[in-house]
């Protein structure tokens, strides 16, 4: 079994990613964490990139089903990490603060962690397919 997509985050060195994603001949695709407070998933074509396409998700919705939800209230499709799983990738995900004030609540910046981001990427692929998109072949 092989992978047939991956995500990888745009957010640093955007251009480069969209460049790595266009030469990848649609194997690689773009996402990107909105600061939005409502929606979820939107999809849209890079002019720039021709057959590149940018998924934007609203990063508070995604740490609430990850952080909260899937790993806290162990609720819904779980989390499994192998057991040679190192400190750094668990660091992360321990230090994950929400900050709540009610319809503002937040979760707090943790620096550098490209872990955390890389499991949202696996949440943002199944919530994508999930919705019935279908990747064109």
């Amino acid at each position: 079994m092989r992978p047939r997509v991956g995500f990888v985050d745009s957010s640093d060195n955007t251009e480069q990613i969209y460049q790595m994603c266009r030469d990848s001949g649609g194997f690689w695709w773009p996402t990107k964490g909105s600061a939005a407070s409502s929606g979820v998933l939107n999809v849209q074509d890079l002019k720039r990139y021709i057959g590149v396409q940018l998924i934007t998700f609203v990063d508070k919705i995604a740490k609430d089903d990850l952080y909260d939800r899937r790993i806290k209230q162990k609720k819904g499709s779980r989390l499994f990490l192998p057991s040679d799983t190192t400190d750094d990738l668990l660091d992360g995900l321990r230090g994950q603060e929400r900050v709540d004030r009610g319809l503002l609540a937040r979760w707090k910046k943790v620096l550098s962690d490209h872990y955390g981001d890389a499991i949202k990427n696996i949440l943002i692929l199944v919530w994508y397919f999930a919705a019935g998109r279908k990747r064109e072949d």
